[in-house]
């Protein structure tokens, strides 16, 4: 500790050369002698000031009270003259801490707890005052730890207390919080994640004392069932029009606390109702020339509700490898004709509802290098340039919280390098799921959507290119 010694004298008095002297004293009137420093004859002309810094040994002070720090000046030429400062009291606390500081019982759970002091001063003949409150059972003394049991799964017991006393004296109180756990069932709904043929959505693996609250379905415009059954283990889903919606089961335990539990279902054919949401082509850049006997990626937007894809290849084109045309995947490397010409490909998204097609893509098999050729790679991209990509306007992230970037992209068939450029100027609108725009725009390459101050839910999104119009999904979060 570090302090600060003052010294005045009226000036009418003489000191000789002196050493002030830091002591502490302990409780039962022990005294070691600490930093010394001279003081210099001049100056007690009119006064000294100095600081100390000095260390306080654990064996220097006792704990409780009656300790304290003094400081002495003493006169070197008389040894019996001294004088002594006013007493500063220090004040010596044991330490000792309860373990587990808190704990969280699940419901249902009555397992033993035990709690443990630390007595972190070694002091001997401590004893322990403990207060368990209500709801525990089990032998409670004096010592240092305690094991107790909850008499109720169901009912949450006291927080713990416990006060240590040395020498007659309580010296703190030490508290253990009791919780109760995070409610996380294991119970999961069941049910296709496609709404085709089976309508039917039931709870499994509900655990004794949970019951079933309700049901509720995230857009009853697509989805929804009979509200005269809420508290059913089992719900007939009726669908209402096509897309995505989430299914939610709210659960209660025998403690009161409540969970929900959802599944994911796509309402009817990938899709829905009419509007493909597959792109194969980069609008601007229509028909694509390939090379004939070459290796190039073709890729569809991933469509909501479908959970393969179907290539129909004209004669000649092969998958690499000898690969499926049907993937999980959106895209698929194909090797093209050694035939020269015109050809039409086009995809299906699927799902246990039906199928999908596309737009056809037309590609024009034949050399694009030298005379007459058609370069279609956009500027920094070396051809050939007949990567079949998705819609230009990529949207991501999705879900979002903050904001949502749209912007141009393209694919080299050869250099697999992405580059941003501009077919031409973009546009895109923002509208909420009743219909009513939010905001719109017009830009070049890209930009950024600002959606941190929109309600979170789901959002259509609509990005034009020229004559290209796509409709993207967004989930604000």
């Amino acid at each position: 500790m570090t302090f600060r010694v003052d010294l005045a004298k009226s000036v009418t008095d003489s000191i000789g050369p002196a050493t002030v002297y830091i002591d502490v004293i302990d409780n039962l009137g022990n005294r070691t002698e600490k930093d010394d420093g001279d003081v210099p004859v001049n100056e007690f002309v009119t006064g000294a000031s100095a600081p100390f810094d000095i260390n306080i040994d654990d064996t220097d002070i006792r704990f409780g009270d009656g300790n304290y720090l003094v400081a002495v000046l003493k006169q070197n030429n008389a040894p019996k003259v001294e004088w002594t400062s006013q007493q500063i009291p220090i004040n010596k606390t044991p330490t000792f801490f309860l373990e587990p500081s808190s704990i969280n019982i699940p419901c249902g759970n009555t397992s033993p707890q035990t709690f443990t002091v630390s007595n972190n001063s070694n002091l001997s003949g401590v004893t322990y005052q403990w207060d368990v409150g209500s709801g525990w059972s089990g032998n409670i003394g004096s010592g240092n730890s305690i094991t107790i049991t909850p008499s109720s799964g169901n009912n949450l017991p006291s927080d713990i207390s416990v006060t240590p006393v040395f020498n007659g004296e309580p010296v703190t109180t030490l508290d253990s919080f009791v919780n109760r756990a995070a409610y996380n069932p294991s119970s999961f709904i069941s049910g296709s994640a496609t709404l085709c043929s089976n309508p039917n959505y039931s709870v499994n693996n509900l655990e004794s004392g949970e019951t079933i609250i309700g049901w509720s379905v995230s857009d009853t415009a697509i989805a929804s069932f009979d509200p005269r059954s809420p508290g059913r283990n089992q719900i007939t889903l009726n669908a209402n029009g096509s897309g995505a919606v989430t299914l939610t089961v709210t659960i209660q335990n025998a403690c009161g606390q409540t969970a929900d539990i959802t599944r994911n279902v796509f309402v009817g054919f990938p899709a829905a109702n009419g509007n493909t949401e597959i792109w194969a082509g980069t609008p601007g850049v229509n028909p694509v020339s390939t090379l004939p006997g070459a290796t190039y990626k073709f890729e569809v937007e991933d469509v909501p509700g479908a959970n393969s894809y179907t290539w129909v290849l004209p004669s000649g084109f092969n998958v690499l490898n000898g690969g499926s045309t049907t993937t999980t995947s959106t895209s698929i490397f194909v090797t093209t004709s050694s035939t020269p010409g015109t050809y039409t490909i086009n995809c299906r998204a699927n799902n246990p509802c039906g199928l999908s097609w596309t737009d056809n893509l037309t590609i024009t098999n034949g050399s694009i290098s030298g005379g007459g050729g058609s370069n279609n790679c956009p500027p920094g991209v070396s051809p050939p340039c007949a990567i079949i990509g998705p819609h230009p306007l990529s949207v991501s992230p999705n879900p979002a919280s903050d904001f949502i970037e749209i912007g141009s992209r393209y694919e080299s068939g050869k250099n697999k390098k992405l580059a941003s450029f501009a077919l031409e100027d973009h546009s895109y609108k923002l509208y909420d799921f009743n219909g009513k725009l939010i905001q719109k725009d017009n830009f070049i390459n890209s930009t950024r959507v600002d959606v941190s101050r929109l309600n979170k839910g789901r959002y259509i999104l609509i990005t034009k290119t020229g004559d290209q119009v796509k409709t993207h999904h967004i989930v604000i979060e």
